[in-house]
């Protein structure tokens, strides 16, 4: 008795138009979601912007970056074009001398060292960016993370 009254409650839940079996059926519940969080921000006084990822229907939410940190990315990449590729306006490239250390981890230590930045990004050699932005998320990612510190 219970089985089949709950195979009839999902059935019903579940219909042709209903957001428990497809979100794609209301659009307008995710849009309304998005104001929602806008408002929010608005109204906490957060300089933030929301939109709606349709792939994963989850929200991505921005935050506006309120310091532009310094950011020093150690890398090993001597031919690197990271600086054509990152729109991030502060931000400086150190080159890691391998020849010059016995490991990568005192080679690295001795990069450390030359820096003043508050912010520090160890970049593999194989690590290549796709847009120009990718910087910018990073530290958004970070500023994010510190906000419950």
């Amino acid at each position: 008795m219970l089985e089949s009254t709950v195979e009839r409650l999902r059935a019903e839940v579940r219909t042709a138009n209903s957001m428990a079996d497809n979100i794609r059926c209301k659009p307008g519940a995710l849009e309304a979601g998005r104001r929602a969080l806008e408002e929010h921000f608005k109204r906490t006084g957060e300089r933030a912007h929301v939109a709606v990822d349709w792939r994963t229907h989850a929200y991505w939410v921005r935050r506006d970056l309120e310091v532009v940190q310094k950011i020093s990315i150690i890398t090993t990449k001597r031919d690197s074009t990271l600086s054509q590729k990152t729109s991030y306006p502060n931000f400086e490239l150190v080159i890691v001398d391998l020849a010059s250390q016995p490991n990568l981890s005192a080679a690295y230590n001795v990069a450390v060292k030359q820096t003043n930045s508050p912010w520090i990004l160890f970049l593999d050699r194989a690590v290549e960016p796709i847009e120009s932005e990718w910087l910018t998320l990073i530290s958004r990612a970070r500023a994010d993370f510190s906000l419950g510190n």
